[in-house]
């Protein structure tokens, strides 16, 4: 399934293949949109159509989720390797530069992707995030 208006392909990152939507507006404004916990890609569809008109929009399913490939062991589902996952979809797509904008669990992704890819980042949003360390 696929967002009116983004394109839907995929890619192979760090030995997955990841499934991914992209399209919209400036080329030169890349906004990357992480899903959250037990979603998908698809929960952006409502703000979609809105900011393609400005942005050139990437959204990826997380590692393990929709149609992205889950890999069997539990332990390659760090955060640390989905951070990476969307660090070499972009390089893979020839962003340099980004906005982010994260939810949930996707938020400790780009948290993660913050800290590891700093200047990658143009701007970073974190909705509906606890950070880890304040997590028992």
């Amino acid at each position: 399934m696929v967002i009116d208006g983004l394109k839907g392909e995929y890619t192979q990152v760090n030995g997955i293949k990841m499934f991914y939507m992209h399209g919209g507006g400036d080329k030169k404004k890349p906004l990357v949109l992480v899903h959250g916990l037990f979603q998908t890609g698809m929960m952006w569809r409502r703000v979609v159509p809105k900011l393609m008109q400005d942005h050139y929009l990437i959204v990826a399913d997380n590692r393990g989720y929709g149609l992205s490939e889950k890999p069997p062991e539990m332990e390659k589902m760090t955060k640390r390797l989905q951070a990476q996952d969307l660090y070499e979809l972009l390089r893979q797509l020839g962003v340099d530069k980004c906005v982010m904008l994260s939810h949930d669990r996707g938020a400790r992704i780009a948290r993660t992707f913050a800290m590891d890819h700093p200047e990658m980042l143009l701007g970073v949003s974190f909705m509906d995030m606890l950070p880890t360390e304040y997590i028992y």
